[in-house]
């Protein structure tokens, strides 16, 4: 679950499951920079780091939800499925 973690807790807690969280982080994003997934979310991705970049709002999902149109936490179930299609068309999954 990516929803509701603040950037403070990728850099600043040491657990056991913080490595796994980075790598979901790395996974989202390629989800969201996938330009062959529908709908395309990349360019509006795109946009949010910049204003997050910029306006210092990375940890505000608002931003991100005005310029994907939707809530992030929408795409959690979506990307879960990309996930799993990636990993079945890399023949990793059992």
């Amino acid at each position: 679950n990516l929803i509701h973690r603040s950037s403070r807790q990728y850099y600043m807690t040491v657990a056991d499951n913080t490595a796994w969280e980075w790598a979901a982080a790395h996974l989202f994003v390629a989800y969201l920079l996938d330009a062959d997934r529908r709908p395309d979310l990349r360019k509006a991705f795109l946009q949010y780091l910049v204003e997050a970049l910029r306006g210092a709002k990375g940890d505000s999902s608002s931003s991100l939800d005005r310029l994907l149109g939707r809530k992030v936490e929408t795409l959690e179930a979506p990307w879960r499925l990309w996930v799993s299609e990636e990993l079945a068309a890399a023949k990793l999954t059992r």
